[in-house]
């Protein structure tokens, strides 16, 4: 995916403007050009330090990802945008479809096993949530039949009366959607090979590549 000047105005719009220093020195970087070193990075998978000089210095454009990702604006670019999208009837949040991903974590790192549905995107949560047998779980369904959620998974084989029948479970078949979602997001190097022992900053790539997925259509 290139990293369009259109694109790039208009996330420098969402970004709050770096403060001014009261004794001056030196300018501080562009939004835009931190966020071109930025995304070369979640587009390359390499480290800071391979960063090369036409996008600034290595340590202020780390600077602004550490900054942005603590102020949380990646993750509120991807709330509005979904809010957006879902204003249009972007979205069918009658059903979703869930599925985990492993990524190996160089050096180590903290945990970033998040709950379940503690991010959505749409305003409302859906009627179905759709997963692998993984998810096949009586406290997870309970839990989400609480929310006014169905969960549709595969039982288990020592588990086949989870009350699961065949109708609910032919909805399965459209798990294809989120398969495909995941294989797009594999396609940020930069997500493949988590280098960053704070999952938030992990996780801040991984909003900016959602981001990038769903730009197209707002």
């Amino acid at each position: 995916m290139k990293l369009t000047e259109e694109i790039v105005d208009w996330l420098a719009k969402w970004i709050p403007d770096h403060k001014a220093q009261p004794k001056g020195g030196r300018p501080p970087l562009s939004k835009a050009r931190a966020l071109r070193g930025i995304f070369w990075i979640l587009d390359n998978g390499a480290k800071w330090k391979d960063l090369p000089p036409e996008f600034g210095a290595k340590s202020a454009v780390h600077r602004y990802f550490q900054r942005w990702v603590e102020q949380g604006v990646f993750e509120n670019i991807l709330r509005q945008m979904g809010r957006l999208i879902e204003d249009r009837g972007g979205y069918r949040i009658y059903e979703c479809f869930v599925d985990g991903s492993f990524v190996k974590a160089k050096g180590g790192g903290d945990g970033m096993v998040q709950p379940l549905l503690d991010f959505m995107l749409p305003q409302q949560m859906p009627e179905r949530l759709i997963g692998d047998k993984a998810y096949d779980s009586a406290p997870l369904a309970a839990e989400l039949a609480e929310r006014g959620v169905e969960l549709i998974a595969p039982p288990w084989a020592n588990n086949p009366n989870s009350g699961q029948d065949g109708r609910p479970l032919r909805r399965y078949k459209r798990r294809w959607k989120v398969e495909r979602c995941l294989a797009w997001l594999q396609n940020f190097r930069r997500l493949c090979i988590r280098w960053e022992k704070r999952s938030t900053l992990y996780r801040g790539f991984l909003h900016l590549a959602t981001i990038l997925l769903l730009v197209k259509y707002v």
